[in-house]
């Protein structure tokens, strides 16, 4: 995530994501989303987009969610062989 980007939870039912880039996948359990510091992932129940607009980078999505965790791109070995 970089300092303009913006992440909302309401009462653990909705959040809301600004500088999205793509959704890498979708599950009812699980959403994983790509930005430009990384991946995002989105855990809990009965997950659904609500809405996503690639050209703005605007993502909602409605369920119980349960965890939200930030992977940031890192330099691993093979990235670094096979540039």
């Amino acid at each position: 995530m970089q300092e303009n980007d913006l992440v909302t939870i309401e009462q653990q039912r909705k959040i809301t994501l600004s500088n999205i880039g793509s959704v890498i996948s979708l599950s009812d359990r699980q959403i994983i989303l790509s930005s430009s510091g990384g991946k995002i992932v989105i855990q809990g129940e009965n997950l659904k987009i609500n809405g996503f607009s690639e050209s703005t980078g605007n993502f909602c999505a409605s369920g119980i969610i349960l965890s939200l965790t930030f992977k940031g791109k890192t330099d691993t070995l093979k990235n670094k062989l096979f540039k």
